[in-house]
């Protein structure tokens, strides 16, 4: 001790002596990490009595003495390691909207119609490389499968999906010459691969995804283009897919659960529901009000419709709420268009320039904000959001979970799909969001929208830390630590979306981690779904 204390006077004699003035600090002027450095050298305690003199001189030392502030770097860096958080994204699902389509509704000029259509061989190209897994005794009986040549892809519709494959390559591939493999934030997070999923080592390949759809043919051409988009380098001269392991099965078992308007529907009480809803007081004034423009736009489109446009019904809450809809001798209606029809019409016609001269602009607009509205007011209600889209919820959760726990060898025929591509409808959109609680778009999803739903893990680190998990990608996805969280993120066109399931003020204490509100821990999404279904 008594050398210790030696060795603290000639220290601080050599500062007064080099100039550095000593003042009348107060104990409390930051340097007790100071004596901490000093502490660490000791051989032995010291006293409290022997050290009062010296601590008194230490504290002495002005704040803005240059000594001060090397000792309390030093002591910071010995006592405390630098963190920061690190995002790897494994694995996307995407829920998208088909292309442009002719018009569900039967129109008069079928031959014009039928030339919209892709040409037999152009889906004989499309289809290459791909394989259907479907059941052989299954009929889509759906209205909105439309006949003939109605409701079907468009050439337009195929472009569409081609141009939403690319960019979702995009979106998900790292390339080589990408100037940096990671990247920084503003905030100092590290994300690996720049935040996409695929990279040189571990490319997008046919058997690193997985692929669902609706058994409408629209559906299944549009996913076939949107794979076109995807895979540009894809061998087009492959007739026999089956022979081929790059190809990539299109599963169309579960149209049920994909949309909330199955006919029939998959139970009874959904469709007690949905006639219970249609029937509130502020739908019914709603509609009142609404009524004599319906019948206006009916009558204008009453022209150019087609033998059986009266026999087309879908949609929540719009079946068989109609008291017949058949026009007068006059060719007055007494009952207008269900609203899902004159927005379906409406939109395939102004899309073409073929709006009769009495429908503008606005009326069309009209027509979709209210039939958006219809379905958001139906489907925001939780009990028919659980009746009409639980499973594909549990079946998209279900998937987040299994790309949680599957670990990543980096070896295509071991690990588990990355993305997962489900080829559906606006209704299946609109569903999910209302499911899922997420922020309501500004317009309805247009022909090729995409709901994104990204599964991306966060590790708190060290900087040592840090240098060995950027070492090996595989290492990092495998970690167990307990610094290691998973966190969901939706966003609809690029457009990320927060869940009213997880408000900011809604975060327990330590689940903020400095991450924005729309990043949704899985656990409390999984926990979230599971009493929404209860």
């Amino acid at each position: 001790p008594l050398l210790h204390h030696a060795i603290v006077l000639c220290l601080l004699q050599i500062l007064i002596q080099a100039g550095t003035s000593v003042g009348h600090g107060s104990r409390n002027s930051g340097c007790k990490n100071s004596v901490v450095v000093f502490a660490t050298a000791e051989a032995t305690p010291v006293s409290t009595s022997s050290h009062l003199s010296a601590s008194n001189s230490v504290n002495n030392i002005p704040k803005n003495s240059a000594f001060l502030k090397n000792v309390e770097t030093q002591s910071d860096q010995r006592t405390t390691r630098k963190k920061r958080q690190i995002h790897q994204l494994l694995q996307v699902q995407i829920i998208h909207r088909h292309g442009d389509r002719t018009p569900i509704t039967p129109m008069k000029n079928e031959t014009y119609w039928k030339n919209q259509i892709p040409s037999s061989q152009m889906l004989r190209q499309i289809a290459k490389g791909t394989r259907l897994v479907k059941n052989e005794d299954e009929k889509n009986r759906h209205a909105a499968n439309g006949r003939g040549p109605f409701g079907q892809l468009t050439v337009l519709g195929v472009l569409e999906m081609v141009e939403l494959g690319s960019r979702l390559r995009d979106e998900l591939h790292l390339f080589e010459d990408d100037n940096e493999e990671h990247e920084s934030d503003d905030n100092g997070t590290l994300h690996l691969h720049r935040g996409r999923l695929f990279t040189p080592r571990h490319p997008l390949h046919p058997r690193r995804i997985k692929v669902t759809s609706t058994n409408f043919p629209r559906t299944i051409q549009s996913v076939q283009g949107l794979l076109i988009g995807l895979f540009p380098d894809s061998d087009d001269n492959n007739d026999e897919p089956e022979q081929n392991d790059a190809v990539v099965d299109i599963d169309t078992r579960h149209t049920s659960i994909m949309i909330p308007d199955p006919q029939p529907r998959r139970t009874k009480q959904q469709e007690v529901l949905e006639k219970k809803l249609a029937s509130r007081p502020h739908i019914i004034e709603k509609e009142y009000q609404m009524r004599d423009f319906a019948l206006r736009m009916t009558d204008a489109l009453s022209d150019q419709l087609g033998t059986g446009a009266d026999d087309v019904s879908f949609g929540v809450g719009e079946e068989g709420d109609d008291d017949g809809d058949v026009p007068h001798k006059d060719n007055k209606r007494k009952q207008p268009l269900p609203w899902s029809q004159l927005s379906e019409i409406t939109k395939c016609l102004q899309v073409r320039d073929l709006l009769p001269n009495s429908i503008t602009k606005d009326d069309v607009q009209r027509i979709a904000s209210h039939s958006a509205w219809k379905w958001f007011e139906h489907l925001r209600h939780p009990p028919l959001a659980k009746l009409a889209m639980n499973d594909l919820v549990c079946r998209i959760v279900n998937v987040l979970h299994d790309g949680k726990n599957c670990p990543r060898v980096g070896c295509i025929e071991q690990d588990a799909p990355w993305l997962h591509i489900y080829s559906a409808h606006d209704s299946t959109l609109v569903g999910l969001l209302c499911a899922f609680q997420l922020e309501s778009p500004a317009q309805w999803p247009g022909y090729a929208s995409y709901l994104k739903v990204e599964l991306i893990k966060v590790e708190t680190v060290t900087d040592e830390e840090e240098k060995e998990l950027e070492k090996d990608e595989t290492e990092a996805t495998n970690s167990n630590s307990n610094s290691v969280r998973h966190y969901v993120r939706f966003s609809l066109n690029g457009e990320i979306l927060p869940s009213r399931l997880f408000l900011v003020e809604e975060k327990e204490e330590g689940d903020d981690d400095g991450l924005p509100s729309h990043m949704i821990p899985l656990e409390h999404l999984t926990a979230m779904v599971q009493d929404e279904a209860q």
